[in-house]
C-alpha cells in the first residue's frame, strides 16, 4: 500500500504558479487568495511586489504585506520585515528594529538571523559581531 503525501500549502501555490498563463495572472490569484485570508498568499504577494513579478515594483506594498503576514505569526514574513528595516525597503531604515527581530530569531538558532545580526553589529563595531557571524555560518 502506497501512502500518497498530501501537498503542502506552499506546494499548492507552486502548482498555481505553474498553471497561470502569465506572471500577472499569478499575481492576481495571489491578491484573491490573500483577500480570502491566506497568509502564504500574502507572503508571496509581498515577494511579487518587492521583485516586480506580475506587477510593478512597490516596496511600500511589499512591506505592508510582509507586516500583515508577520502579524499573523508567519515567521518568514517576520524575517523579511527585519530585512526591510535593515535596508529601508518600503519603510524608513531602522536598524534597531531590524536588530530586535534578528535577535529574537538568533535566540532560536536561526542561521540567517544570526548572520544578519552579525552584519548589523559589525556596522556598529559591536564586539559580538563575530560570534553571530560564526553562528550564522559566516
Amino acid at each position: 500500500m502506497t501512502i500518497k503525501k498530501q501537498p503542502s500549502k506552499i506546494d499548492r501555490y507552486i502548482e498555481i504558479q505553474k498553471n497561470c498563463a502569465t506572471k500577472e495572472d499569478y499575481y492576481l490569484k495571489l491578491v484573491e487568495a490573500s483577500e480570502g485570508g491566506s497568509v502564504i498568499a500574502l507572503f508571496e504577494l509581498a515577494w511579487c511586489c518587492r521583485k516586480g513579478y506580475g506587477t510593478p515594483i512597490d516596496l511600500e506594498l511589499a512591506f505592508k504585506s510582509f507586516q500583515k503576514a508577520a502579524d499573523r505569526k508567519f515567521f518568514l514574513a517576520q524575517l523579511e520585515l527585519a530585512f526591510c528595516y535593515e535596508f529601508g525597503e518600503g519603510v524608513e531604515r531602522d536598524e534597531k528594529k531590524a536588530i530586535s527581530i534578528f535577535k529574537r530569531f538568533a535566540k532560536k538558532e536561526n542561521a540567517e538571523a544570526c548572520y544578519r545580526l552579525g552584519i548589523c553589529y559589525s556596522r556598529q563595531e559591536n564586539e559580538n559581531s563575530f560570534v553571530y557571524f560564526k553562528k550564522g555560518g559566516g
